[in-house]
């Protein structure tokens, strides 16, 4: 700077004497009159001149400065080339130095990059490998997690922290929560969940054993509480990241419910096996050592259950049926077929003996492996001993009705040969007393006449009687001979037959379709002749008298009845409708024998059907029988028959 100063300083006093020239010039024409033209003209070209010799001098002087400044310039040029040659052959030799250096370096770099490009080479395999395991991964990922969707159980994953990370369609089903609501919220908090131990106590089992499973009590969305069966298992990062739960649960509320039920039902079949006295229930294990005992065990057995519980169930029995290997055959044939059963005299604790039945069942879990036996057992002693005695009872009344029968046959023939020869003296009564009243009437008086005829009415009706008794011994001896016959038939012949009976009467018949019927129709011809002869008879005091036949249905079965208008009877004597020679009617009023319906009632029994009668004083009676093998439905204009238990047969 100061040498800068010391170029321009000679320059600059030039410029300036230059200047005041200029100045001192202007002042002088300025004060030099017009008129003085040639002065003023003169002072021009002095003051001119003078400039021009200043300004060479200023020429002068920066030249010379310049050449003294391009001297000294040249001579730290040659100093500074020196310097620089100095500087260049240090530089080229350390160059030179470096040069060979470079060369090993150069080298050394190839094969640095050759090595870079096989390594990234090798990296970029490893990468597409890697990026292609993360692909598999994240796809095996996403379909573990749609599979985790189409779980019924509620599945879902939350930091160590509890809040919810992932949360499956099956949870969102379980607790009613959609995903969107449940990510990020605190399980146990949202859940309102009660633990079974305390939640710390949990967490640390988790963190020692990495998993934990229990049953957990849990609030739905609606308000609902449910049981779950919670399993939950911890894992850490492959980064050593913190840890994460996956926790699997299942609503087990209906399960919960049903294994209450099934307790309760357990609790009171226990009750009730342990309340029995009538049996002996009991378990065995499977060596045939008693595991429980019941009241009636105890009351049929005479030992306690801490008598007894934990021996061997053969000392129920005799000596020579444990000599025999008895108790553990049973055992065996109950293993081999599921079940033991059979009677036999068993041991009480006092020595005394009881006749017992019993039955040994094999008990199986539900993969077939076999827990033990079951007995349960009865103390048949009392029913042995009347069995006995009803066998005896048998026996003899076997006896009796082999006797009985002999004696009925007996007394059929007896009867049979009775009225068969009563039959000829009755003739000639009758027949004497006939010609008695033609040929000598003249010789008797009224009075001998009445009697008379009392004898022949008499003789009449004991020869009605005689032949009723011996159609009745017919009956009862003849066989059925059964085949398919039409009622409607049969009954048409009988109403033919009767017709005389009812001549000159007003006689009003309602006949119904009648099936056909599996019978005898020599026997079912004289079924429909009683009922029908006797609902003419006893409609005759009706100016119109009607009589109904028809089909009816009583518990489901098919039933012929025959209605009438009649007189009727008390049902109280209902009773005496089917005995032998019994009446509910004067004889006066109305005649029989009181055959007709036991004979009705041999029939149908003969049948295997069965009669019964209905009936109100003075408003008419109804007679029903039925008969096996009667085909057919009843018809629309059939009634329904009224059960009468009162009656007999």
């Amino acid at each position: 700077m100061k040498g800068y100063i010391r170029d321009i300083l000679p320059l600059g006093v030039t410029i300036s004497l230059f200047l005041l020239v200029i100045i001192a010039w202007l002042s002088y024409r300025g004060s030099v009159k017009e008129t003085d033209a040639v002065g003023l003209e003169l002072a021009t070209y002095v003051i001119l001149g003078l400039a021009s010799v200043l300004f060479l001098a200023a020429v002068v002087i920066i030249h010379s400065r310049e050449i003294a400044h391009r001297a000294g310039a040249q001579l730290s040029l040659k100093e500074a080339q020196s310097g620089l040659e100095d500087s260049v052959r240090e530089h080229t030799s350390e160059l030179a130095a470096n040069n060979r250096s470079f060369k090993l370096d150069a080298a050394e770099l190839r094969r640095a990059e050759e090595e870079n490009r096989t390594l990234a080479a090798s990296l970029e395999h490893r990468v597409a490998e890697r990026t292609g395991a993360l692909e598999a991964q994240v796809t095996a990922l996403h379909d573990r997690t749609s599979l985790f969707d189409l779980a019924f159980d509620g599945i879902l994953s939350r930091d160590m922290s509890g809040a919810v990370q992932y949360w499956s369609r099956g949870a969102e089903e379980t607790y009613g929560w959609t995903k969107e609501e449940a990510l990020g919220k605190i399980t146990h908090t949202l859940l309102q969940t009660q633990f079974p131990e305390s939640l710390t106590e949990i967490e640390e089992a988790l963190h020692q054993r990495g998993r934990w499973e229990g049953e957990l009590i849990q609030t739905r969305r609606d308000g609902l509480r449910i049981n779950v069966a919670s399993r939950c298992s911890i894992w850490n990062g492959a980064d050593h990241s913190a840890g994460k739960v996956l926790e699997i649960n299942r609503n087990i509320t209906d399960r919960k419910k049903i294994e209450a039920k099934l307790q309760e039902n357990e609790q009171r079949c226990q009750l009730m096996v342990e309340g029995v006295r009538d049996f002996a229930i009991f378990l065995l294990d499977t060596d045939g050592r008693v595991a429980s005992w019941n009241a009636g065990a105890e009351r049929f057995k005479g030992y306690t259950a801490e008598e007894i519980i934990g021996k061997h169930f053969s000392c129920f029995y005799p000596q020579d049926d444990i000599d025999s290997g008895k108790p553990a055959m049973e055992l065996r044939i109950a293993a081999a077929v599921g079940r033991f059963e059979e009677e036999g005299w068993r041991i009480r604790k006092d020595g005394s003996k009881l006749w017992e039945y019993g039955i040994i069942t094999k008990l199986e879990d539900k993969s077939g492996r076999m827990l033990g036996f079951s007995k349960v057992t009865q103390d048949f002693t009392q029913r042995k001993s009347a069995a006995k005695n009803l066998q005896s009872l048998n026996e003899d009344l076997e006896q009796r009705s082999v006797s009985l029968e002999a004696a009925n046959k007996e007394l059929e023939a007896f009867t049979y040969s009775v009225s068969h020869d009563l039959r000829a003296p009755l003739r000639h009564v009758d027949g004497f007393s006939r010609l008695l009243l033609e040929k000598h009437s003249s010789q008797l008086d009224e009075e001998g006449k009445r009697m008379l005829e009392r004898v022949r009415q008499g003789t009449q009706h004991m020869g009605a009687l005689v032949d009723d008794l011996l159609n009745l011994s017919r009956v009862s001896r003849r066989e059925v001979s059964a085949l398919v016959t039409d009622l409607n038939t049969i009954l048409e012949e009988v109403l033919e037959e009767l017709k005389p009976s009812w001549q000159g009467r007003l006689v009003e018949f309602r006949i119904g379709r009648l099936p056909f019927a599996h019978c005898d129709p020599g026997l079912i011809r004289q079924v429909f002749v009683n009922l029908l002869s006797n609902a003419i008879k006893f409609t005759r005091p009706r100016a119109r008298a009607i009589i109904e036949v028809g089909q009816a249905q009583n518990d489901a079965r098919s039933v012929i009845f025959v209605r009438d208008n009649g007189v009727g009877f008390k049902m109280k004597y209902a009773d005496k409708l089917f005995g032998v020679f019994q009446r509910l009617h004067r004889a006066e009023d109305f005649e029989g024998t009181g055959v007709g319906l036991v004979t009705v009632q041999r029939i149908i029994h003969k049948h295997g059907g069965r009669v019964w009668a209905a009936a109100e004083i003075d408003m008419g009676a109804t007679f029903y029988f039925t008969l096996e093998g009667m085909e057919g439905e009843p018809s629309g204009d059939t009634i329904t028959a009224p059960e009468v238990t009162a009656v007999k047969g």
